[in-house]
């Protein structure tokens, strides 16, 4: 405990966003100023609550290990003559204090130099922990931060205590004009009184008083109470990916309240009584079975009573009547009714409105499923129709909690009018994958208008100049594109993307366009990259797949996939590159055209050639089979006879005729090798 340092820094309430990312930014700054003053430690526990965010340093040193700084001094050359240090190296040594006999010679640069290494003074943790850490807090990262008092401090919200104790010593640190102490504060609710601790109290004497600091045991904790909860009513509770996550970290200490609601609002459809309870109010919904039933769970940060309860209740109540008038009144208006509604509607300032839009998906749809075996185009046609009319409705135009299911609510209100099934499926699924977590469309044609959308709105954006930068994406372009990239992969379509993008530029009268289409390629190929090499393709293989292949996103996750699969004989398929690196190495920009027979002379080029005209066949015909690795092998064959070819015959020679064919048949052997990629990016190990 003696070598133990806590951290606190209490706050008021810290959205639960910010938390998990703002304590790792904390514990970075930390481990950064002990690495660069060499101040050892065990480890760093991290902690936090709404209302603070702290730290436990274990086993840590209580002064810095040896510090040695090397300051370069004159060349080695100037330093010695005939074996003696001359005038400068003297001089050197004295400046900083040290002894001619300790200097070293280290070779830095391209250049021998004298270094002198200057062992600086050990200083105390305490003194470096107290000169440093309000620095490390100010660089604590959150999405937004505020100024709230004279000091003009910046944090993501007031400061309003702070414990900085090692051992049990309380440091002398200011920050935001609250000092330290050793003292905290309990749940606000039930227990906020003032509470000492040390670091091997901390996480005791803050759990009496009502707060669990470790978000883990936090969040664990609330979830057995849920369950336990629901169990008296025989039922199940309903965890949305995240929402506990987001719940444990709204509350020092899980309370639990089982609240009902009238059974009218269960005509509703389920993900909007659903979401009337998790957008907002962050309750949790209740099944049993597979049947929603009208009840729900919600966490609170004290302990329950009934006007706790009969307060939830009433909130969420408000919220499912809104929810019932919209779904009245939204179907009073036929769906397909809504579509010229679309037109009131502006999409992007510069892009015009989503009518607009919706023309141009079902264009683009109707394009892409042309391309795709076994669809109904007639479903993809009229559901990428009927896509967006959910916009122009009250549920998601005014129901903040529920523009989340957009897509959802158009295929309720179409399965309410009897649309055909297979179309309200379009409507529904065209946005997915909303995220990387998210599930797929279920459909073929929901597949084929989400790609549709997904194009629409990355040809869109960059018209309008809304591109990503750095951390910007306003527009979600990365994700948008990582569902694209998805979609294709997992139904296996294959269609040419170039000619999508053209098409999409033409609808928006920029066909001529030409910079912005290298722009979106640029964007495309660094998306469909950095897939690749999450399914495991080395780097160099992927660049050198998208080199020849980016506008097929299937076929180059195919070839490279066979490519990964040729690599496991290395010393065979380092041949292969290298063969085919002796070709392009030779070879100009300029494709000299077509091989004359008559003019090939020797043995070796003549047995290249006809090698290369034996192989073509085959490699086309595994190309359309898709059958890359065998296709790749081929290319094996002829590997020796480029060899030959080198090794015997002059290829630049002064016969500008024989140059020239001979430069013809070493293009033709790598655009065989081009059928796949780009052999020259790959990297031998």
């Amino acid at each position: 405990m003696d070598r133990d340092v806590l951290i606190e820094i209490g706050t008021e309430e810290i959205p639960a966003g910010y938390l998990e990312n703002a304590i790792c930014s904390f514990k970075k700054g930390l481990e950064t100023l002990f690495l660069s003053n060499k101040i050892s430690y065990s480890k760093i526990e991290k902690y936090y609550t709404p209302r603070r965010l702290a730290v436990i340093i274990k086993n840590i040193a209580l002064k810095q290990g040896k510090v040695v700084t090397k300051i370069k001094g004159p060349p080695a050359a100037l330093a010695y003559k005939d074996g003696k240090p001359t005038k400068m190296l003297k001089g050197f040594a004295s400046s900083k204090g040290v002894s001619v006999d300790s200097l070293k010679i280290e070779t830095i640069g391209k250049k021998e130099c004298v270094v002198a290494e200057i062992e600086e003074d050990i200083r105390s943790t305490e003194d470096i922990i107290c000169e440093n850490l309000v620095s490390v807090i100010k660089a604590i990262e959150f999405p937004k931060k505020m100024r709230w008092e004279k000091t003009n401090f910046s944090f993501a919200r007031p400061i309003r205590w702070f414990v900085v104790i090692l051992g049990c010593k309380v440091l002398s640190v200011s920050v935001a004009g609250v000092k330290s102490s050793d003292t905290t504060f309990g749940n606000r609710l039930i227990s906020n009184n003032k509470i000492k601790i040390n670091p091997s109290n901390y996480k005791k004497k803050l759990k009496d008083s009502h707060v669990i600091v470790d978000p883990g045991e936090r969040k664990k904790l609330l979830r057995s109470l849920i369950e336990k909860e629901v169990s008296k009513i025989k039922a199940k509770p309903i965890f949305s990916p995240g929402l506990l996550d987001e719940v444990s970290n709204l509350i020092e200490y899980p309370f639990v309240i089982l609240g009902s609601f009238d059974k009218k609002f269960l005509t509703l459809p389920d993900e909007v009584v659903i979401s009337a309870m998790e957008t907002h109010q962050r309750y949790f919904p209740v099944r049993e079975d597979s049947k929603l039933m009208p009840n729900f769970i919600s966490a609170i940060n004290n302990k329950p009573n009934k006007e706790i309860i009969k307060g939830n209740e009433k909130v969420l109540t408000a919220r499912l009547e809104d929810a019932k008038f919209y779904w009245e009144v939204d179907r009073k208006v036929p769906i397909k009714e809504r579509i010229s509604r679309l037109s009131g509607i502006k999409w992007h300032k510069n892009l015009g409105n989503l009518l607009e839009r919706t023309e141009r998906l079902e264009k683009l749809s109707k394009w892409i499923g042309e391309r795709v075996d076994k669809i109904d185009l007639k479903v993809v046609k009229e559901g990428a129709r009927l896509s967006k009319v959910d916009l122009t409705t009250l549920m998601i135009r005014d129901g903040k909690e529920f523009t989340n299911l957009e897509g959802y609510i158009g295929s309720e209100y179409g399965r309410a009018e009897g649309l055909p099934e297979e179309i309200c499926r379009v409507i529904e699924d065209h946005y997915k994958p909303r995220n990387i977590e998210d599930e797929l469309p279920r459909s073929k044609e929901a597949a084929v208008v989400s790609l549709a959308d997904r194009i629409d709105l990355i040809v869109g954006s960059f018209l309008a100049g809304e591109k990503p930068t750095g951390s910007r994406d306003p527009f979600g372009l990365r994700q948008a594109m990582t569902g694209f990239i998805k979609i294709l992969l997992e139904f296996e379509l294959a269609f040419p993307l170039d000619e999508l993008i053209k098409k999409d530029l033409e609808l928006f009268s920029a066909g001529k366009n030409k910079e912005i289409f290298e722009e979106i390629k640029r964007f495309i190929i660094e998306r469909v990259g950095g897939s690749l090499q999450s399914k495991g393709i080395r780097y160099d293989i992927a660049n050198a797949v998208l080199s020849e292949k980016w506008s097929n996103i299937f076929d180059a996750y195919l070839v490279a996939k066979s490519m990964m699969e040729v690599r496991k004989d290395e010393a065979e398929f380092e041949k292969l590159v290298i063969g085919q690196k002796r070709v392009s190495n030779i070879l100009e920009a300029k494709n000299p055209g077509e091989v004359k027979k008559a003019l090939l002379k020797e043995k070796e080029e003549k047995e290249l050639f006809e090698k290369a005209k034996e192989i073509e066949p085959a490699l086309k015909k595994f190309i359309d089979k898709r059958d890359y690795t065998k296709g790749i092998n081929q290319l094996k064959k002829i590997r020796p006879y480029i060899d030959n070819l080198f090794d015997n015959v002059l290829v630049m020679t002064d016969d500008a005729n024989l140059r020239n064919n001979r430069l013809a048949l070493l293009y033709y052997v790598r655009s065989l090798f081009h059928l796949f990629c780009d052999f020259e990016e790959i990297i031998i190990d």
